[in-house]
């Protein structure tokens, strides 16, 4: 394998996810922000709640997609063509059988659990009703796309990747200036244009993988001998993201019914704003996975580890310039953005900053995991882990009305999750030196440790005002810099950077 090539291959890949994520990012929050403006924290609320219930109900495809990434990506590490063509139709067979059943469960069980467990005013059950039939259309649209969108991955195509996404977005962000003008009911209009936006975006993917990969066709021939271990490692990981889904949305029905749809807007704001800076860092994962499989599938053990620990210290690096000030400023970043900012929201996005910082490094192992194919263990035990955060907060619930304390313990969880997976990626793979790995990482995590010890201290001291946040975010990356050189890369390279370069 042509590691020179690879590495420019994933550079260029992640410049392109970098791309998607500026555009992403800036639309998505200034989108969050006139959405909240026009529906209301109401509205904005069981908005969020209704679509949760069917995010639900759809962990049977989050399963599903990763098994189809790592089968594809795996196959074409193989370069095996016909077995790749067969791969694909078949992931396609089983997506549309998932879809088939998730219609089935959200018409049956769905609409009863809305109408009669959920705490919804009773003059926007219709519209809620409305809600989550749009949703749920939205669902199955996703789900018959998601073998083409794991085919652009895993034929590392990011560029085309984020144009897709980004035609997404924009679509959206022309969605929230037609609120401005529809006098009809807001929150009905805008989850039946989420619909049609889903339906055009899928027809890109399907046109474009279809005219480009030889792999994407659709066969009639039912290859047992693909579906079967497909379904067999898909099921293992159906309990893990089964669990992870059950404790996302499991967190919002808890507060719904604890606190009210005031604290669902307050967590939907929480998930935005986390989810748009974990996006930073998220970017090197998605773009290393891909590679980390096939170098897998080539025995080349050594370079995938070397390619791990490239990415843990690159993701360390950007959670600190990017996670840090936004957890430092939060509250005035908030109020800044939003012109009513939902109560606890601001406690909720800093605990969520800080479970996504740790549930990056943990995606690279559980990478790694999945690359050898053996996620029985990881499933199990981390999928019964997350879950646990449920009944650990009902109680907790119950004896102090706090609810942050539902967020403080998945903090915790993913801390002892992220253990778990490192010891199951010595299991799975002997081969793998946790021990080179750790010395790999030490002085640029000692680095960062020091320089987050340090804005801390002289946060308190700085402004408060939009030109005082870009100043700590600048202070902060030349504090940064400055440390990672005196510390990591002097004494172990003696001021080569390229030297840095090269031992990955």
């Amino acid at each position: 394998m042509n590691t020179l090539s690879n590495n420019k291959r994933i550079a260029k890949n992640t410049l392109f996810l970098y791309l998607r994520m500026f555009v992403l990012m800036g639309v998505s929050l200034y989108t969050s922000r006139v959405i909240l403006q026009q529906l209301g924290i109401k509205d904005f609320g069981i908005y969020n709640l209704v679509g949760g219930i069917v995010s639900l109900m759809s962990f049977l495809n989050t399963s599903m997609a990763g098994a189809t990434s790592r089968f594809l990506t795996f196959d074409l590490g193989t370069n095996e063509l016909e077995h790749l063509k067969r791969t694909f139709s078949s992931a396609f067979q089983i997506h549309i059988l998932i879809a088939c059943i998730i219609l089935v469960v959200g018409e049956v069980a769905g609409v009863w659990f809305i109408n009669t467990y959920l705490n919804i005013p009773n003059e926007r059950i219709y519209a809620a009703n409305i809600v989550f039939q749009m949703s749920l259309l939205t669902s199955l649209v996703s789900i018959i796309q998601t073998p083409y969108s794991a085919s652009l991955i895993a034929n590392e195509k990011m560029d085309v990747y984020a144009i897709l996404e980004i035609i997404n977005i924009c679509l959206r962000l022309a969605v929230v200036y037609l609120l401005m003008v529809i006098s009809y009911d807001k929150l009905i209009v805008y989850s039946i244009l989420v619909f049609f936006i889903a339906i055009l975006v899928f027809n890109s993917y399907r046109i474009y993988c279809t005219r480009r990969f030889k792999e994407c066709v659709l066969l009639k021939e039912v290859h047992t001998n693909i579906i079967k271990p497909m379904l067999l490692f898909s099921g293992w990981d159906l309990y893990g993201n089964g669990c992870v889904v059950l404790r996302q949305q499991g967190t919002n029905i808890l507060l719904n019914q604890f606190f009210g749809v005031s604290l669902n807007a307050a967590s939907g704001v929480a998930t935005q704003v986390s989810s748009a800076i974990s996006t930073f860092v998220s970017n090197i994962t998605m773009s290393v996975r891909p590679q980390i499989i096939k170098r897998y599938a080539s025995n080349e053990i050594l370079g995938m580890q070397k390619l791990l620990s490239f990415a843990l210290i690159i993701c360390l690096i950007l959670i600190e310039l990017v996670m840090l000030p936004v957890y430092l400023k939060i509250e005035v970043i908030m109020n800044l953005w939003l012109c009513d900012v939902p109560p606890y929201a601001v406690n909720f996005t800093r605990l969520m900053l800080i479970a996504n910082a740790i549930s990056v490094a943990n995606t690279l192992f559980n990478a790694v995991i999945h690359a050898s194919g053996k996620i029985k263990k990881l499933s199990i035990v981390t999928g019964s882990l997350f879950l646990l955060t449920l009944p650990i907060s009902y109680i907790a619930f119950i004896f102090c009305k706090q609810p942050e304390l539902t967020y403080m313990i998945w903090v915790v969880i993913m801390t002892v999750a992220l253990i778990i997976s490192v010891s199951i990626v010595k299991t799975n793979i002997p081969k793998v030196s946790l021990l080179s790995l750790l010395k790999n990482i030490a002085l640029p995590l000692l680095s960062i440790i020091i320089s987050v010890i340090i804005m801390s201290y002289l946060s308190p001291f700085m402004g408060n005002s939009i030109y005082d946040i870009i100043i700590l975010f600048i202070v902060n990356a030349l504090l940064l810099i400055a440390i990672l050189y005196l510390i990591w890369i002097i004494p172990l390279f003696k001021g080569n950077i390229e030297l840095v370069l090269k031992s990955f």
